[in-house]
């Protein structure tokens, strides 16, 4: 069973570099955040990892970075706050819904 949750955007922050994505579709089934991409890719987040309560000052930090690499969000934006690993890489995200 799917439920469909909206957001729009991704924001990632791995050690490579900070990437922006349009989100076209998000749903969460069997405990997994999924964003598909226009380009039909698929990013799992485990539900777990996926904060959207708290973490405000991670997320000012994050977006300010995003900024000074020329990825602008709107202030009145909902932001929600996730991570990982991949490759024993971590990686956090900014999930954006407007």
């Amino acid at each position: 069973m799917q439920d469909d949750v909206v957001y729009n955007q991704i924001i990632t922050f791995a050690q490579s570099g900070v990437e922006a994505r349009t989100v076209v579709r998000s749903y969460v089934e069997e405990g997994k955040l999924i964003l598909v991409f226009e380009d039909a890719q698929k990013l799992l987040i485990e539900g777990r990892h996926v904060d959207s309560t708290g973490r405000r000052d991670r997320i000012h930090e994050l977006l300010a970075s995003a900024q000074d690499a020329g990825i602008t969000v709107d202030p009145k934006a909902v932001t929600h706050y996730a991570a990982s690993r991949n490759d024993d890489e971590p990686v956090e995200y900014v999930l954006i819904k407007w």
